[in-house]
């Protein structure tokens, strides 16, 4: 059996002072950064780590990739939700291969 995934929308990332809030996942020793996919788990995520950053929204899938495609290169990973059931970590690459079938194009 497998899980299934549903992106929902709009979702956020946290601008912290100078940068977007990245976390090491357990698995890895890259940052991933952080998506989260409501007002409340925002809220409360902000709360719970300190953060005074605003929420960066992201109204489509097309919207993300675009933001995800500009991240530094040693961000290679995503982690949507972290510290709930309904956590996704993975490869941003993955991601968005299974959200919108790849990295946007640039040109």
């Amino acid at each position: 059996m497998h899980a299934q995934f549903l992106m929902v929308f709009p979702a956020y990332a946290i601008r912290d002072r100078n940068d977007f809030h990245y976390i090491a996942t357990p698995s890895e020793s890259t940052p991933a950064i952080v998506i989260l996919t409501d007002d409340d788990l925002l809220d409360r995520y902000r709360a719970d780590h300190g953060l005074i950053g605003a929420g960066v929204p992201f109204y489509s899938a097309p919207e993300l990739a675009l933001f995800l495609d500009l991240l530094p290169r040693h961000v290679t990973r995503i982690a949507i939700d972290p510290g709930t059931k309904k956590m996704f970590t993975g490869s941003i690459e993955d991601f968005l291969r299974k959200i919108i079938g790849g990295f946007p194009d640039n040109n």
